[in-house]
């Protein structure tokens, strides 16, 4: 059930596809780990099909600039239902995250057909960086991952944020 090309040129598709894995390729990143995925659908590989409610964690970190210390974290996931409950834990304590779509809606606007979409996970204030948390989803599900620690921005510097486009054809 992913996006069809029929109505978008082909070169477009495949030149978005090469930018996805050339990005994956200098990010270092690797879906290999499927998690929160639903207990009750029979483990596939990523390649095949993955359950409705799977959420793939890319990374997490502890954001202190700017005085906004919080815990963010960047997520791919089919649409997240209103109702879906995200919490993490610190040393046991449980806190709510909250989350929206990287591109303020899901589906996107511009692909409505994408399955997948990227989300931002975050937390509310906290005050020191842990190493790991636990993700849990609607208290059935969860996963420990390790939080990051972003650096200052430096003065003087041009910095810029590209996202990933996610494409997801079916032939």
């Amino acid at each position: 059930n992913g996006m069809r090309c029929s109505k978008i040129p082909l070169y477009f598709c495949i030149a978005f596809i090469l930018f996805f894995y050339v990005q994956v390729w200098m990010l270092g990143y690797r879906m290999s780990k499927r998690i929160l995925d639903d207990p009750r659908e029979e483990q596939l590989s990523l390649s095949e099909s993955t359950s409705t409610s799977s959420i793939f964690v890319y990374r997490a970190y502890y954001d202190d600039r700017a005085a906004k210390n919080t815990i963010r974290i960047l997520a791919i996931s089919k649409c997240l239902s209103p109702n879906t409950r995200l919490t993490m834990k610190i040393n046991g304590v449980s806190s709510p995250l909250h989350f929206q779509p990287v591109e303020g809606g899901c589906p996107w606007a511009w692909a409505k057909k994408c399955a997948w979409n990227a989300y931002e996970f975050q937390s509310i204030k906290i005050y020191d960086s842990p190493e790991a948390i636990e993700i849990c989803i609607n208290d059935e599900r969860s996963v420990t991952v390790q939080v990051e620690r972003r650096e200052p921005v430096t003065k003087d510097t041009i910095q810029a944020l590209l996202s990933i486009i996610y494409l997801i054809m079916s032939v």
